[in-house]
C-alpha cells in the first residue's frame, strides 16, 4: 500500500533543515506540530525505533556512523509518522523534541523518563564534580574570598605546613582559596575519574597564616606559624552552589563516584546489564575502531591488556566497560561491527503515562524498551484513510508475458530486500553497487 494513503487530505507534512537539526512538520487548520531531530546529538541508541508505534523510524548504518560517516543515525518515514511524540518523550539523551501549536498556544512534549542529578544538603560544595564531569554538565559557583582579600602577605613570616594525605579528599578548596597550595591535575578517565592526583605546597608563597587549615573540611592541613603577627581574622565559610545542565548531563554518575561526601543523588532512566562477548571481541581493535567509545554518552569503555580482568574485565579481549556508569541506552550494541556487545534493559523509570486512546501504546512502548515484542496499532481505526490511486504511466513498454510473471515477481522481491538494507542503499548512492 502506498504510504500516502495513511495521510488525510487536510494534513500537510514537510521537512526543513536548520543547521544540524531536521525539522519534520505536520500542519492542519487547527494544529501545527514540529518534530526537531538533532542528528549530531543522536548516538543511534535506537530507543525511539523500538518505541515508535507505527514503525516510522529506522536505524541507519550505525557502525559506519560511529566511525565517521556523517549521516543521521535515524531515518524518518514521515508518511507513517503520527507525530504522537513517543520518540521525544522517551529519548534518553534529548536528541528529539516535539512542539505543538494550537489555539491555546505552544507546548512541548516533556520527557517521561525519570532521570535526575542533584546535590543534597551534604554538598560543601567543592571542585571535584565539576572537574570530573565528562560532558561539562556541572557548573560550580563558589562564594569564598581569596586569602589576599582577608589578610596581607607577610614576607618575614616563618613556620611549618603539612598535609595529611590520608585525610585529604583532594576537594581543591584550599587551592581555590590560596595560591600557595597547588592541585596536581590529571585528565579524568573512567577508571580514574578524580581530576586531581595530589595537592602540593609552594612554601615560597606561604606565610603560614593558618587560614587554609581552618578552611579545610577534613582537618587535613596542619599549619604552625613560628614567626609573624597573630592572625585574628575569622576563616571564611564554604558557600556556593552546584548547577547541573539537564540537557548535557547523561546521568553516568562520574560525579557521584568522585564525591567524598555522598552528596550526589542520581536517578537513571534505565537499569539493566551490559555484556561483552569474548568470542566476537577477540578480533576487536579498540584503538583502530573506537566505535563504542564514540557513541557512549557515559564514556564508560576503556582499552585494557588482554590478561587484565580488573573491574570485571573479560580475559582475552582488549576492551573493557565500567557498567556502574552505563545508562543502558544500547548505542554501543548497534555500533559494534563485530556484534560483540549485548545490552538488556530490565527497568524503565518513567512518570505517569498519558491517558486516553493511546495509553496502551505508551505502555507497549515502555515494554518494548525492556525487550518485549512491540505491538502496533491498527491505523485505519485511528485516522481517516484517503485512497490514493497513482496514474499508470505509459512508457511504451509491452506487457510481460504470463509465463514470465513469476520470474519478474521473484526479481522484484529480491530487489526490494536489497533496497531495505541501508548499507546497500548507501553503496548505490555512491555508485559502488
Amino acid at each position: 500500500m502506498d504510504e500516502r494513503a495513511l495521510v488525510p487530505e487536510d494534513i500537510e507534512r514537510g521537512l526543513d533543515v536548520v543547521d544540524d537539526v531536521l525539522v519534520y512538520t505536520q500542519d492542519t487548520p487547527q494544529l501545527k506540530k514540529r518534530l526537531l531531530y538533532s542528528y549530531r546529538r543522536c548516538n543511534g541508541c535506537g530507543v525511539c525505533v523500538k518505541a515508535c508505534p507505527t514503525e516510522a523510524l529506522e536505524l541507519g548504518p550505525i557502525p559506519e556512523i560511529a566511525t565517521g560517516l556523517d549521516v543521521p543515525p535515524i531515518t524518518w518515514n514521515i508518511d507513517r509518522c503520527t507525530f504522537c511524540g513517543m520518540c521525544a518523550a522517551l529519548c534518553p539523551i534529548g536528541a528529539i523534541e516535539m512542539h505543538t501549536l494550537d489555539e491555546e498556544g505552544e507546548s512541548s512534549t516533556q520527557s517521561l523518563l525519570e532521570m535526575n542529578v542533584h546535590m543534597n544538603e551534604r554538598c560543601l560544595p567543592c571542585l571535584l564534580c565539576e572537574r570530573s564531569c565528562p560532558n561539562d554538565a556541572i557548573t560550580l559557583s563558589l562564594n569564598i574570598p581569596r586569602k589576599e582579600e582577608l589578610v596581607s602577605f607577610e614576607e618575614d613570616a616563618e613556620g611549618t605546613i603539612e598535609i595529611d594525605r590520608e585525610r585529604c579528599t583532594l576537594c581543591g578548596l584550599c587551592a581555590h582559596f590560596c595560591d600557595a597550595l597547588l592541585m596536581v591535575e590529571r585528565e579524568p578517565e573512567v577508571n580514574t575519574p578524580c581530576p586531581f592526583e595530589d595537592v602540593l605546597v609552594d612554601e615560597d608563597r606561604c606565610d603560614y597564616c593558618t587560614l587554609c587549615a581552618q578552611l579545610c573540611p577534613e582537618d587535613a592541613i596542619k599549619v604552625v606559624r613560628t614567626k609573624g603577627s597573630e592572625v585574628t581574622v575569622a576563616p571564611p565559610s564554604i558557600e556556593g552552589k552546584v548547577e547541573v545542565d539537564a540537557k548535557r548531563c547523561t546521568r553516568a554518575g562520574w560525579c557521584r563516584a568522585v564525591c567524598p561526601y555522598d552528596a550526589v543523588e542520581l536517578t537513571r532512566p534505565f537499569e539493566g546489564t551490559i555484556r561483552l562477548l569474548r568470542g566476537p571481541l577477540l578480533e576487536c581493535d579498540p584503538v583502530g575502531c573506537h566505535a563504542c567509545f564514540n557513541v557512549c554518552p557515559s564514556e564508560c569503555f576503556y582499552v585494557k591488556a588482554p590478561e587484565d580482568t580488573e573491574h570485571g574485565g573479560v580475559e582475552g579481549i582488549r576492551i573493557g566497560v565500567r557498567s556502574e556508569y552505563c545508562i543502558y541506552c544500547g548505542a554501543c550494541e548497534h555500533a559494534c561491527p563485530l556484534d560483540g556487545i549485548v545490552v538488556e534493559r530490565s527497568e524503565v523509570r518513567h512518570r505517569t503515562l498519558p491517558e486516553g486512546a493511546w495509553h496502551e501504546q505508551w505502555s507497549r512502548a515502555v515494554d518494548a524498551l525492556k525487550g518485549a515484542s512491540r505491538g502496533r496499532p491498527e491505523l485505519k481505526k485511528t485516522i481517516d484513510r484517503v485512497v490514493y490511486t497513482p496514474p499508470t504511466p505509459d512508457h511504451g513498454i509491452e506487457s510481460v508475458p504470463e509465463k514470465h510473471l513469476d520470474e519478474v515477481r521473484e526479481s522484484i522481491r529480491v530487489l526490494e530486500e536489497c533496497l531495505r538494507d541501508p548499507k546497500i542503499r548507501r553503496r548505490m548512492e555512491d555508485g559502488d553497487a
